[in-house]
């Protein structure tokens, strides 16, 4: 065997590998999760229970609120938005807080939550 036929065997071999390790990582992932929680494509950012509701920050992106059994706050994975301080959520005497830093660039309003770009001139 040549060391070309050689070197492309072994790359075949390293490519349908891959591909089986990374199926097998994403379904453990996906087993994980709840599938009977409409919103498990959202992370848990607050769970604390409130009555009152008050946003500070503007009109930056869509904003959905629903009654339920279990309070909580939740933002899309994929946003790390959230890690950076871009929002803040506190609840204070029954009142949720949900506060947007301003100035932060150009927010693309999308159906599954915010996407942030910054964008300076």
């Amino acid at each position: 065997m040549k060391l070309t036929a050689k070197i492309l065997f072994t790359m075949l071999l390293l490519f349908i590998a891959g591909l089986v390790l990374s199926n097998i990582v994403l379904k453990n992932e996906y087993e994980k999760t709840d599938k009977n929680d409409l919103y498990w494509t959202y992370e848990k950012i607050l769970e604390e229970p409130f009555s009152h509701l008050v946003i500070t920050g503007g009109n930056v992106t869509n904003i959905v609120y629903e009654p339920g059994k279990s309070p909580s706050v939740r933002v899309y994975k994929d946003w790390d938005g959230y890690e950076q301080g871009k929002v803040k959520a506190s609840v204070k005497n029954d009142t949720l807080f949900l506060t947007f830093m301003k100035n932060v660039g150009y927010y693309r309003i999308s159906p599954y939550g915010f996407f942030l770009r910054n964008y300076y001139l």
